[in-house]
């Protein structure tokens, strides 16, 4: 294929019409949505500019047009929409976009945010290069490049490596003693060390066909960006959510009244109930004070959020849960796999919950992990970069860039995780349509919905940019060459600065970011604005209107209940 003749529009829909709506894992998908289909619109500029070989912006695009494909699905109507294919790839950015009082303080991070959102940072995962130092790619004893992740706190990942927990080290230094301690190990004896021995998040980095012949692969191989499965039970009747007098339900805003409590922390799970609360769905998410958490992601992925904390350990707590569960329509768990069956409320559970309760309506339970819910990999922790070590994403972009030694590289940005969101969305929005068709209730299974799920689609179903197409974006950002030891947070700033100088207007653009008002945290934030754009209806009305119906905040700012009023801010 000929540079000139790419188009990254075309490419998307093609991507959507070939790669989603063709795709046989997802033949379930409601009958409308191959009609509605051609109701959406991908705009955006011809050449490509992100400084990545795999095609996430077509992927991005791709999603967003199911997203909105289904949303046209449940109102059923054949609404003109249009994601804004350039707009889609600051969707993946948005954390490091946002700041909140950005005329003011023009906080992103601690400490600076702590005036503004509660910093739950509690064992400094961020505080220092030597404890960042243990979530990065190292080489092993055998040659082969393990990905060690320390998650929210590094001090057992230190320790499977007889490392300190605290160091002054920094830069090649720093580098170069964690370098040598993951160098006395072969790379699956330290896997399996830190995975079995340690419970800490870890992958050998594979190349996609080394993951798609493993067991793991070959048991996930069947799934697509997820899996919706129908629970069936007579005494739940077919039917909708109940309809709010605080807030009705709307064409211009569709999931308006549907509840949904929101267990989850980090990136793609958070993501999946902040797109269902732009489209009008009220959100409460529950965390606990005791629990740490990435608070530097609160500001971006809150919106439309109340936030309360319990105690999962008092039963006074468990059934304070319950009663929030018992008046909702959607459960989310982005915790570790079976970490909240322990204290009752996995998924056999919570269906039990529904079912006892005698309630006349089903519930929509959604799951999200890393390795997939099928093989031998299901229950291990897992984070985006270790799901894209296992899936050769990893291998694949050092291998674009001309690194022929084994290497493995982290993409740009969170991608797979932000992407993992949007997908799970989608499979919400479809289990909403098929339950008010069939009743009974739904489980999404999102392998991070998971990970991996959306990873292995990229691969097979978007793939990488031919070779020109690669050689013409390697030229336009002059080159630019990563290495393993680039930590996540570090690559995709650079990633913004080079789009910022090589590709000005394309992407990063001010007129694509918005000033929210957040009066849960008394301030402005400035963050993306939603991706897709609806065309006013034929008769006259306004078509879908993306947003929140209450503002960003931290944790633990509201009390545990559905308020009467929906768009009451803060829950006293």
């Amino acid at each position: 294929m000929a540079d000139d003749s790419y188009s990254v529009p075309l490419q998307a829909r093609k991507v959507f019409l070939e790669g989603i709506l063709s795709n046989s894992a997802h033949r379930n998908l409601p009958l409308s949505v191959a009609d509605l289909a051609n109701n959406i619109v991908f705009d955006g500029n011809d050449a490509p500019s992100m400084p990545m070989n795999w095609r996430f912006s077509e992927a991005v695009s791709a999603l967003k047009a199911l997203e909105a494909t289904l949303v046209n699905a449940q109102l059923k109507r054949s609404t003109l929409s249009k994601p804004v294919q350039d707009r889609a790839n600051l969707s993946y950015m948005g954390a490091l976009l946002t700041r909140v009082d950005p005329d003011g303080a023009n906080a992103q991070v601690p400490p600076a945010l702590n005036k503004f959102i509660k910093d739950k940072d509690y064992h400094s995962a961020l505080g220092s290069e030597h404890r960042r130092s243990a979530t990065n790619f190292y080489r092993a004893k055998d040659g082969r490049y393990i990905y060690i992740h320390g998650g929210m706190n590094p001090d057992m990942t230190l320790t499977a490596l007889d490392l300190p927990l605290q160091g002054e080290l920094k830069g090649a230094e720093v580098i170069k003693l964690f370098q040598d301690a993951v160098g006395r190990y072969d790379s699956d004896a330290l896997a399996k060390r830190m995975v079995e021995e340690f419970k800490q998040a870890a992958s050998v980095a594979y190349t996609t066909e080394q993951y798609k012949s493993s067991r793991q692969g070959e048991a996930n191989a069947h799934v697509g960006l997820f899996e919706v499965h129908h629970i069936p039970d007579p005494s739940q009747k077919a039917t909708w959510w109940p309809d709010s007098l605080s807030l009705p339900s709307a064409p211009q805003r569709p999931l308006a009244g549907l509840k949904v409590v929101d267990l989850t922390r980090v990136i793609a799970s958070p993501t999946l109930t902040r797109n269902l609360a732009e489209y009008g769905a009220s959100v409460m998410r529950i965390t606990a004070s005791h629990i740490c958490d990435y608070s530097a992601l609160h500001a971006e992925l809150n919106w439309g959020k109340w936030n309360s904390e319990l105690d999962l350990r008092n039963e006074a707590d468990r059934e304070t849960l319950r009663g929030l569960i018992l008046d909702a329509d959607v459960v989310v768990d982005g915790y570790r796999p079976f970490v909240l069956e322990k204290h009752g409320f996995g998924k056999d559970a919570i269906l039990k919950l529904i079912k006892d309760a005698r309630r006349d309506r089903g519930i929509i339970y959604v799951r999200v992990n890393c390795f997939g819910w099928n093989g031998p990999w299901a229950d291990r922790p897992g984070w985006q970069q270790i799901s894209d070590a296992s899936t050769g994403i990893a291998m694949g972009f050092a291998k674009a860039m001309g690194l022929e030694n084994g290497e493995a590289v982290i993409p740009l940005f969170p991608t797979a995780d932000y992407c993992t969101g949007f997908a799970g969305s989608s499979g919400v929005i479809q289990a909403l349509i098929e339950k008010s068709e069939k009743g009974g209730s739904y489980v999404v299974d999102c392998g991070n919905l998971a990970l991996n799920y959306f990873n292995r689609w990229l691969t097979e179903s978007c793939g990488e940019y031919p070779a020109e197409v690669w050689e013409n974006i390697r030229k336009l950002h002059h080159y630019p060459t990563f290495s393993p030891q680039d930590n996540l947070p570090g690559i995709s700033i650079r990633g913004i600065q080079l789009l910022m100088k090589n590709a000005p207007g394309r992407i990063v653009r001010p007129n694509w970011l918005e000033d929210r008002q957040s009066d849960a945290i008394g301030a402005r934030v400035r963050t993306v604005k939603p991706i897709a754009e609806w065309e006013d209806n034929t008769d006259g009305s306004r078509g879908v209107q993306p947003g929140f119906n209450v503002g960003t905040r931290g944790n633990g700012v509201d009390a545990p209940r559905w308020p009467d009023n929906l768009l009451e801010e803060v829950i006293a």
